[in-house]
């Protein structure tokens, strides 16, 4: 079989010659803009205020070209096909001058048959209509807007949605290859799909399925073996070929298997299973599969409160910590697998299991998925379809939407990692939008697709996972979402800027909350130049995204809700990112002290497709925010969570781990030179899985502007964890400047960080100025004469490190 890669040799221009006169050398897979940027014909999209004047990008018509030439024996092949693994979006495709046909759809790929019109020298033409004005026409034709914000023409196209602009990201609606090109022959037959369906999964023995899918050009017998690595497990099958497509099955039984487990809970193992095929002894393809065994189970038993929504692991109730995945580039050919990995491996370093692919970007590269696999993460997929109700009553539309989806699924449902499927983000919105006092009175555009068409497709082709038809979603009510029942979308405590709101929220599952916050000052410098370091400056508001007023909703945090009192744009930025791992803190401890009724948080978002102020708690760049020190600090398995409540301070257990705790609780308030007021210990102790109010008692308090409570969860010999209780807002305590000792320790790769305080230092911030500089710990708070040892790592050279606190700095030359 003839397998030909046709990445290389591509040119372009504009389909006018207004903008090329000649055609340019062009990248696949790539993007218009990124060719654009390759040439020097556009500046950077993403410095200072450049997005808006590169919108003609969008209004273009492009135009693709490749030469290529192959060998007589492969245009003899009895088949030959184009496969294009991803078109952006709306293209003609052209073959020596024929015209083999039309897509529209970015989320799958595109075969063509080239029997007969292959040469061994030929030409390739992909003629590429501007997306913005192909949906404006489709929407003008069909009459019906869209209900939905951003962009309403979106909604009629198989296209990811944030590109044309969100309330994190900027509008850049791509054209171009996105994906590979590659020409296809062979005489025989070959493999489309490798499907390892479980029948059977306990600790005991595992029963599955392997299902190959093949397309034959014959009639006549082949073997096909299967061989799971790593076991005894090993079989071939004879299988009389048919014309078209052939199924082609295999049972086998695994003696006590190993389990895929979510981060936290134990090993994610991953099995490989190997299947060829054989016609006489010519080789006609083979292909190796990971695949991992477990079982899923979304638990809604009903409770006090209302119904449960609990992720049941290899029937393991999982509390489910993580973030929300948006697309890592505004130009995904720029996302390698080493940003996935990069990016991916800082979610289980901050204790999380649970990533959620947001329905506005894409279906991620295999790579993502792997890596998930591997390391343990949790996958919520959305299908692809955002805040915005889609054209159902359009035939095209779900046929096109019905492909794609069927691919998807196949291509991803072996993977452990992927343990939900749901049919959109927030479009469900909408179908409350046109109801009256509980009931529909104008067409939810949507139904049809999220409530029976992908349902089926989910129960044909997986139907080992659950679906549920949107994010979030109430089974229960007729109410757009509910924290009786389902998965809730929290952002109370964002809007308005008061963080403490997100206090009053008993939802089940938090699937989206977030609050925004300041990149990095570094970060800032990469797109705005120090004259527009100003709330107001242009290239700020140009990379502030949100509507409404986002930044006097984080100055209320920063000042009204903390207490501080920023003396200019770097102290805002260096507060604003206090001010949110202080609410996220808040907010997780809030949701892990009702484990269970609530199971899951899944922040908004992880991650940034440009440099910009956003929700995200690793910027474009991947410097973590505080927010992330914070959140790996009360994502832990075991924590103490104190608040103070009707006079009294409680402290709450929470225990993740799957055995019982056992250890001792021990409190002290002190004053800001580490002098002891109070002092109790007690013991400690919860069941495994579990939550327990473990100390409940009056504390004097009698200047709250000096003192804190210190909260150890101390096991043996071993401090487990600490925690912090304030009794007034950080910017109103009377904190005493605070001399640094620092010590630094170069190593290979690295440098230890050895940081001694005199007095109490709280919110301490350590900067490196390598880009994506990786830091053991941050976002520290010092006690008087505790040394604190951090490692920060870099493939640069550090040569320079900033330390900010509320009430110290200290910068190292290295």
């Amino acid at each position: 079989m003839d397998n030909i890669l046709l990445n290389d040799g591509w040119f372009f221009k504009d389909e006018n010659g207004e903008v090329l006169k000649d055609p340019a050398p062009a990248e696949v897979p790539g993007t218009v803009y990124t060719d654009l940027m390759a040439n020097k014909i556009i500046p950077d999209p993403f410095y200072s205020d450049n997005e808006s004047k590169l919108k003609w990008v969008e209004e273009k018509d492009w135009v693709y070209t490749k030469k290529f030439v192959v060998s007589k024996e492969t245009v003899d092949k009895k088949k030959t096909a184009l496969v294009f693994e991803g078109i952006d979006t709306f293209a003609d495709i052209f073959l020596n001058g024929h015209m083999l046909g039309s897509a529209d759809n970015m989320f799958r790929p595109y075969v063509f048959d080239v029997n007969g019109l292959l040469k061994e020298e030929n030409s390739l033409e992909l003629r590429f209509k501007s997306p913005a004005r192909a949906l404006s026409e489709l929407e003008k034709k069909h009459g019906v807007i869209m209900n939905g914000p951003f962009c309403t023409i979106r909604g009629y196209g198989r296209k990811a949605q944030y590109s044309f602009g969100w309330d994190w990201g900027p509008r850049f609606p791509a054209s171009g290859l996105w994906k590979g090109v590659r020409l296809l022959g062979y005489n025989y037959a070959k493999f489309d799909f490798v499907y390892v369906k479980q029948l059977e999964v306990s600790g005991k023995k595992a029963r599955i399925k392997v299902q190959v899918e093949a397309d034959s050009l014959m009639k006549d017998d082949v073997a096909v073996s299967f061989e799971i690595k790593g076991t005894k497990c090993k079989k071939t099958v004879r299988h009389h070929m048919i014309d078209g497509t052939n199924l082609i099955r295999a049972e086998f039984e695994i003696r006590n298997p190993k389990l895929w487990f979510p981060h936290g809970y134990g090993d994610p193992h991953l099995y490989e299973v190997k299947v060829s095929m054989k016609y006489k002894d010519i080789m006609l393809d083979q292909r190796s599969v990971k695949f991992g065994l477990r079982t899923i189970e979304i638990a809604q038993e009903k409770d006090k409160e209302g119904r449960g929504f609990i992720f049941r692991i290899n029937g393991i109730p999982v509390y489910c910590k993580g973030m929300n995945w948006i697309p890592a580039d505004s130009f995904l050919t720029r996302v390698t697998k080493e940003r996935y990995r990069r990016l991916l491996s800082m979610m289980p370093e901050a204790n999380m299991n649970m990533a959620r692919i947001w329905g506005g970007g894409i279906y991620e590269d295999e790579e993502f998925y792997d890596t998930c696999d591997e390391l343990g993460i949790m996958v919520w997929q959305d299908f692809m379809s955002g805040c915005e109700e889609v054209p159902d009553h359009l035939e095209w539309f779900n046929d096109s939407f019905s492909k794609e989806a069927v691919f998807q699924v196949k291509r991803l449902r072996n993977h452990p990692s992927v343990v939900i499927w749901s049919g959109n983000n927030e479009n469900e919105s909408s179908r409350y939008y046109v109801s009256q006092e509980g009931r529909q009175v104008k067409r939810y555009y949507g139904e049809a697709l999220f409530y029976r068409i992908l349902p089926e497709i989910c129960r044909l082709h997986d139907p080992t996972r659950p679906y549920v038809p949107s994010s979030p979603y109430s089974p229960d009510e007729f109410i757009y979402m509910s924290q009786k029942n389902g998965d809730f979308h929290s952002y109370e405590g964002w809007g308005g800027g008061d963080w403490r709101k997100f206090g009053d929220i008993k939802g089940r599952f938090l699937s989206e909350t977030g609050y925004q916050s300041f990149p990095d000052i570094e970060t800032v410098a990469k797109f705005a130049p120090k004259e527009d370091w100003d709330l107001a400056g242009k290239s700020i508001l140009a990379h502030e995204k949100a509507y409404d007023k986002p930044l006097d909703w984080i100055r209320f945090g920063v000042e009204e809700v903390l207490g501080f009192k920023p003396a200019g744009f770097e102290d805002f930025v260096y507060y604003s990112q206090v001010n949110w791992a202080e609410g996220s803190k808040f907010s997780i401890e809030h949701w892990r002290r009702r484990k269970f009724i609530t199971s899951g948080i899944l922040f908004w978002q992880l991650n940034d497709c440009w440099p910009v102020i956003s929700w995200a708690f690793v910027d474009y760049y991947y410097r973590p925010k505080l927010c992330y020190f914070s959140a790996k600090r009360a994502f832990s398995p075991v924590i103490v969570s104190p608040v103070l409540e009707s006079g009294k301070v409680k402290v709450n257990l929470i225990n993740d781990e799957l055995v019982p705790f056992k250890g001792r609780l021990v409190l002290r308030l002190l004053d800001f030179s580490g002098t002891e007021y109070y002092r109790s210990e007690v013991s400690a102790q919860c069941p495994a899985n579990s939550n327990k109010l473990i100390f409940s008692r009056g504390i004097t308090v009698d200047d709250p502007k000096t003192r804190v409570l210190v909260v150890d969860l101390v096991r043996g010999k071993e401090l487990v964890f600490r925690n912090f209780l304030f009794f007034e807002k950080l910017g109103n305590l009377s904190l005493k400047r605070a001399e640094l000792e620092a010590e630094v320790k170069p190593g290979s790769g690295c440098v230890k960080l050895i940081l001694k305080a005199d007095t109490f230092a709280p919110a301490i911030k350590v900067s490196a100025d390598a880009d994506g500089a990786q830091y053991s710990d941050n976002y520290l708070f010092l006690l008087p004469g505790e040394k604190k040892e951090i490692t920060i790592s870099s493939a640069e050279k550090i040569t320079r490190i900033t330390i900010r606190g509320l009430n110290t700095s200290k910068w190292l030359t290295l």
